[in-house]
C-alpha cells in the first residue's frame, strides 16, 4: 500500500520532536504506516503511526500485547504516546 503523506508528515513531526531521523517508509495499512527512524546512538527503530483516535481500542490491545511480549522474534514496545498536527491526533 503506498504512503499516507499524511501519515509521512505527521512522522516527520515525532522525528523532529523526538530527536530521530526519519529514514523511510517501510509499510502501512488501511490506518497505519510504519516507518525507519534513527535514534541519536545510531540505533535503528520501527515507528508506527496510526492517525485518529477512531483506532484506540485497537491500538491499547495491541500496546499491552506487546507489554507482555518478551521473545528475540518480536519488537519491544519503546514507547507509546499520542502526537497532534494541525488538529488530527495520531497515536
Amino acid at each position: 500500500m503506498p504512503v499516507d503523506t499524511d501519515l509521512e508528515k505527521a512522522a516527520k513531526s515525532i522525528c523532529a520532536a523526538g530527536q530521530l531521523q526519519f529514514i523511510e517508509y517501510v509499510g502501512g495499512g488501511a490506518f497505519k504506516n510504519v516507518f525507519k527512524v534513527q535514534m541519536g546512538g545510531g540505533q535503528f527503530r520501527a515507528l508506527k503511526v496510526i492517525k485518529g483516535p477512531a483506532s484506540e481500542p485497537r491500538t491499547n490491545r495491541e500496546i499491552q500485547a506487546l507489554q507482555r511480549c518478551n521473545h528475540p522474534n518480536i519488537g519491544r514496545l519503546f514507547d507509546a504516546s499520542t502526537h497532534e498536527l494541525d488538529g488530527v491526533r495520531y497515536d
